[in-house]
């Protein structure tokens, strides 16, 4: 529950947002900056991070265009 109340107010912020947004971007460099930040990164950190980030993403592309309550 609590990730997707986070969702929810990341689509209200990004809904201001007047420009296009490439969320595979994103993902490609949230993915490089853990790598360097944590020294002990291995492809368990890969897997979860990405895991979590699909699900980030697809709650917010469901929320994208909807109206702002």
């Amino acid at each position: 529950y609590r990730l997707q109340e986070e969702c929810d107010v990341l689509s209200l912020r990004m809904a201001k947002y007047k420009g296009t947004m490439n969320l595979g971007e994103y993902k490609a460099v949230m993915l490089a900056s853990l790598r360097s930040l944590v020294k002990d990164w291995g492809s368990l950190h890969e897997v979860s991070w990405t895991w979590l980030w699909e699900n980030v993403e697809r709650m917010i592309k469901a929320l994208m265009g909807k109206p702002a309550v």
